[in-house]
């Protein structure tokens, strides 16, 4: 068993968030040229600093894919790119809350996800799974004992099924590309709590730079809009349909989050590229 789990994955822990470049160009190096050739899929498990008390930040959610080529990410990856989210995340996250309130760490930590936006740069399905939010919290053994068993039963190692893989049994099955709202996507977390949902990539309003010309914000030309939001969601598109083979991916769209001119430029865009919109109760 542990030999065939050495194959297929590999988990790497990292003693704290990696935000310098030459920390994100070494690990990316080791990565390509270590764990990307055995690894069927990543998992990092390090310390974050996070803006509320949390443990288990799933970011898989890795990418920067609204940057520009030339600009530098400020915690790794590369302009216009987003990882293949690791299909494991909805399912582990709904396990991580049902490990963290046997553990009775809930409602002290919140169990959530957070929106794509850092490297490193990788080729294979990959998330984090993260205690956030300071050094006292970084040192909880008691959360370090509920990540560490989420990543034992996840994975099968003591003998069960493992939890969350995708294979062509769920050929069709809805698949969550969230849009807009903020770091901690409470609206999408709404829906990724629900058994039986997969999510791919979480796209914050600040993955999606929208300049329009036209001030008065009436009757604005879709393709007058600037900004890099169009690669943004195309690239997390891609990423996804890599990921999830034969998925249905369906995005779906914080309306509150955005302005009228910006929501009607996304729907459009998304029409134009034949990316289905969902709403909630798609995803039962």
């Amino acid at each position: 068993m542990e030999a065939n789990v050495r194959e297929k994955y590999s988990i790497t822990t990292v003693g704290s968030q990696l935000a310098t470049p030459n920390k994100q160009i070494h690990l990316t190096k080791i990565i390509n040229q270590y764990i990307s050739p055995r690894a069927a899929t990543i998992t990092f498990a390090p310390i974050a600093v996070a803006l509320e008390v949390g443990i288990g930040q799933i970011a898989r959610l890795k990418g920067v894919p609204h940057l520009r080529e030339g600009d530098v990410p400020p915690q790794g990856g590369k302009p216009g790119w987003a990882a293949p989210p690791d299909p494991r995340m909805g399912p582990w996250l709904r396990l991580l809350k049902k490990i963290a309130h046997s553990h009775n760490l809930v409602p002290e930590f919140e169990i959530t996800l957070e929106a794509t936006h850092h490297g490193p740069v990788t080729s294979k399905p990959t998330m984090f799974i993260e205690i956030g939010s300071t050094e006292e919290y970084w040192e909880r053994l008691d959360a370090a004992q509920v990540v560490a068993l989420l990543v034992w039963e996840g994975l099968g190692l003591g003998g069960g099924a493992s939890v969350g893989n995708w294979s062509s049994a769920n050929d069709k099955r809805k698949v969550l590309l969230g849009i807009g709202g903020g770091h901690y996507a409470p609206r999408h977390m709404d829906i990724v709590l629900k058994d039986g949902v997969w999510v791919a990539h979480l796209l914050s309003g600040y993955s999606l730079p929208m300049e329009d010309p036209n001030q008065t914000k009436i009757d604005t030309n879709t393709k007058d809009i600037g900004g890099t939001w169009r690669e943004s969601i195309k690239a997390a598109y891609e990423a996804t349909k890599s990921a999830f083979p034969g998925g249905e991916i369906l995005a779906h769209l914080d309306h509150k989050s955005f302005k009228s001119w910006q929501k009607n430029a996304i729907t459009g865009f998304l029409g134009e590229q034949n990316i289905k919109i969902g709403k909630p109760n798609d995803f039962n």
